[in-house]
Protein backbone atom coordinates (compact mmCIF):
# COMPACT_ATOMS: atom_id res chain seq x y z
CA UNK A 1 0.00 0.00 0.00
CA UNK A 2 2.96 2.48 0.28
CA UNK A 3 4.16 1.91 -2.79
CA UNK A 4 3.15 1.61 -6.57
CA UNK A 5 3.43 -0.38 -9.86
CA UNK A 6 5.52 1.57 -11.73
CA UNK A 7 4.84 2.88 -15.20
CA UNK A 8 6.71 2.54 -18.21
CA UNK A 9 8.80 5.71 -18.23
CA UNK A 10 9.37 5.24 -14.75
CA UNK A 11 11.62 1.89 -15.10
CA UNK A 12 14.33 3.22 -14.84
CA UNK A 13 13.85 4.58 -11.35
CA UNK A 14 11.56 1.84 -9.95
CA UNK A 15 12.94 -1.18 -8.15
CA UNK A 16 12.14 -4.96 -9.34
CA UNK A 17 9.63 -6.46 -6.85
CA UNK A 18 11.01 -10.17 -5.55
CA UNK A 19 9.39 -13.84 -6.18
CA UNK A 20 6.01 -13.31 -6.73
CA UNK A 21 6.48 -9.98 -7.31
CA UNK A 22 9.42 -10.43 -9.69
CA UNK A 23 7.72 -9.76 -12.83
CA UNK A 24 6.81 -6.03 -11.58
CA UNK A 25 8.39 -2.66 -10.64
CA UNK A 26 7.33 -0.54 -8.19
CA UNK A 27 8.10 3.29 -7.02
CA UNK A 28 6.81 4.84 -3.54
CA UNK A 29 3.18 6.86 -3.90
CA UNK A 30 3.95 10.62 -3.57
CA UNK A 31 2.78 11.04 0.20
CA UNK A 32 4.93 7.95 1.56
CA UNK A 33 8.53 9.75 2.14
CA UNK A 34 12.07 8.64 2.50
CA UNK A 35 14.03 6.37 -0.44
CA UNK A 36 13.04 3.75 -1.97
CA UNK A 37 16.61 1.37 -2.78
CA UNK A 38 15.36 -2.28 -3.11
CA UNK A 39 12.11 -4.28 -3.68
CA UNK A 40 11.01 -4.69 -0.08
CA UNK A 41 11.17 -8.66 0.68
CA UNK A 42 7.67 -9.31 1.52
CA UNK A 43 5.81 -12.29 2.29
CA UNK A 44 4.21 -14.61 -1.12
CA UNK A 45 1.31 -14.73 1.19
CA UNK A 46 -1.11 -12.39 3.80
CA UNK A 47 -0.85 -14.19 7.17
CA UNK A 48 -3.38 -11.48 8.36
CA UNK A 49 -0.61 -10.27 10.65
CA UNK A 50 -1.68 -6.24 9.43
CA UNK A 51 -5.64 -7.30 9.99
CA UNK A 52 -5.05 -8.22 13.49
CA UNK A 53 -3.40 -5.21 14.21
CA UNK A 54 -6.28 -2.98 12.97
CA UNK A 55 -8.63 -5.30 14.99
CA UNK A 56 -6.99 -4.68 17.75
CA UNK A 57 -6.91 -0.53 17.02
CA UNK A 58 -3.91 0.32 19.31
CA UNK A 59 -0.90 -0.50 17.18
CA UNK A 60 0.57 2.70 16.41
CA UNK A 61 2.82 1.93 13.92
CA UNK A 62 5.32 -1.48 12.77
CA UNK A 63 9.27 -0.90 11.49
CA UNK A 64 11.22 -3.09 9.30
CA UNK A 65 14.74 -3.69 8.89
CA UNK A 66 15.39 -6.47 6.24
CA UNK A 67 15.99 -4.39 3.51
CA UNK A 68 19.29 -2.96 3.33
CA UNK A 69 18.56 0.61 1.43
CA UNK A 70 15.09 1.21 2.19
CA UNK A 71 14.04 3.85 4.93
CA UNK A 72 10.34 5.25 3.95
CA UNK A 73 7.54 5.55 5.97
CA UNK A 74 4.45 6.10 5.33
CA UNK A 75 0.74 5.57 6.55
CA UNK A 76 -1.39 2.21 5.84
CA UNK A 77 -5.01 2.87 7.73
CA UNK A 78 -3.70 5.24 10.36
CA UNK A 79 -0.83 2.79 11.08
CA UNK A 80 2.26 4.22 10.28
CA UNK A 81 4.56 1.77 8.71
CA UNK A 82 8.53 2.31 8.31
CA UNK A 83 11.22 0.40 6.45
CA UNK A 84 14.84 1.08 8.42
CA UNK A 85 18.09 0.68 6.25
CA UNK A 86 21.13 -1.08 7.39
CA UNK A 87 23.29 0.79 9.87
CA UNK A 88 26.46 -1.34 8.98
CA UNK A 89 29.16 -1.17 6.35
CA UNK A 90 29.50 -4.69 6.23
CA UNK A 91 26.64 -5.70 3.95
CA UNK A 92 25.91 -4.41 0.99
CA UNK A 93 23.91 -0.61 0.91
CA UNK A 94 23.67 2.51 -0.48
CA UNK A 95 27.32 3.56 -0.14
CA UNK A 96 28.33 5.67 2.55
CA UNK A 97 24.17 6.39 3.59
CA UNK A 98 23.89 3.53 5.94
CA UNK A 99 21.76 4.65 8.96
CA UNK A 100 19.19 4.48 12.15
CA UNK A 101 15.74 5.66 12.13
CA UNK A 102 14.84 7.36 15.69
CA UNK A 103 11.31 7.25 16.77
CA UNK A 104 10.05 9.32 19.29
CA UNK A 105 6.58 8.85 20.99
CA UNK A 106 4.56 11.74 22.95
CA UNK A 107 4.38 10.37 26.92
CA UNK A 108 1.43 13.12 27.55
CA UNK A 109 -0.07 12.36 23.26
CA UNK A 110 0.86 8.94 22.68
CA UNK A 111 -1.07 9.32 19.23
CA UNK A 112 1.68 11.38 17.99
CA UNK A 113 4.03 9.56 17.14
CA UNK A 114 7.91 11.15 14.85
CA UNK A 115 10.45 9.49 13.07
CA UNK A 116 13.18 10.42 11.55
CA UNK A 117 16.13 8.67 9.98
CA UNK A 118 19.90 9.98 10.52
CA UNK A 119 22.63 8.49 7.91
CA UNK A 120 25.69 8.23 8.05
CA UNK A 121 26.66 11.04 5.88
CA UNK A 122 24.41 13.69 7.70
CA UNK A 123 27.31 13.95 10.67
CA UNK A 124 30.43 14.46 8.16
CA UNK A 125 31.84 11.18 8.74
CA UNK A 126 33.92 9.19 6.31
CA UNK A 127 33.84 5.23 6.26
CA UNK A 128 37.31 4.11 6.07
CA UNK A 129 36.40 0.52 5.14
CA UNK A 130 34.87 1.60 1.69
CA UNK A 131 37.02 2.64 -1.44
CA UNK A 132 36.33 6.20 -2.60
CA UNK A 133 33.12 5.28 -5.08
CA UNK A 134 31.63 3.11 -2.60
CA UNK A 135 31.70 6.81 -0.63
CA UNK A 136 30.23 8.49 -3.18
CA UNK A 137 28.12 6.28 -5.32
CA UNK A 138 25.22 4.55 -4.05
CA UNK A 139 24.13 1.18 -5.59
CA UNK A 140 21.32 2.33 -7.35
CA UNK A 141 23.55 4.96 -9.07
CA UNK A 142 25.99 2.19 -9.58
CA UNK A 143 23.35 0.00 -11.20
CA UNK A 144 21.91 2.59 -13.78
CA UNK A 145 25.38 3.35 -14.89
CA UNK A 146 25.98 -0.59 -15.47
CA UNK A 147 22.90 -0.32 -17.21
CA UNK A 148 23.23 2.66 -19.52
CA UNK A 149 27.16 1.28 -20.41
CA UNK A 150 25.98 -1.69 -21.34
CA UNK A 151 23.34 -0.43 -23.37
CA UNK A 152 25.95 2.28 -24.61
CA UNK A 153 28.30 -0.94 -25.46
CA UNK A 154 25.60 -3.08 -27.48
CA UNK A 155 24.45 0.50 -29.68
CA UNK A 156 28.37 0.29 -30.36
CA UNK A 157 28.31 -3.02 -30.61
CA UNK A 158 24.73 -3.39 -33.21
CA UNK A 159 26.80 0.24 -35.09
CA UNK A 160 29.87 -2.04 -35.43
CA UNK A 161 28.81 -4.67 -37.11
CA UNK A 162 26.06 -2.74 -39.23
CA UNK A 163 29.17 -0.75 -40.55
CA UNK A 164 31.23 -3.98 -41.17
CA UNK A 165 27.99 -5.57 -42.56
CA UNK A 166 27.64 -2.47 -45.18
CA UNK A 167 31.25 -2.72 -45.74
CA UNK A 168 31.33 -6.34 -46.36
CA UNK A 169 28.22 -5.96 -49.00
CA UNK A 170 29.79 -2.87 -50.78
CA UNK A 171 32.91 -5.29 -51.93
CA UNK A 172 30.69 -7.96 -52.63
CA UNK A 173 28.88 -5.96 -54.62
CA UNK A 174 31.94 -4.55 -56.73
CA UNK A 175 33.44 -8.11 -56.90
CA UNK A 176 30.50 -9.09 -59.15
Amino acid sequence: ELLREAKTYERLDSVQGHKTYGDKYYVLKPEVEGYLGEGPAVPDFNGGEFAAWKETGDVLGAFFGHDHMNDFVGYVDGIMLGQCKTASFRVYTDGCRPGVRMVTLDENSIENVQTKMYHFKDFGLKSKSLDPYMRNVTDRQDMKLKVYGTALGTVAALTAAAVAVNKVSKKVKKSK
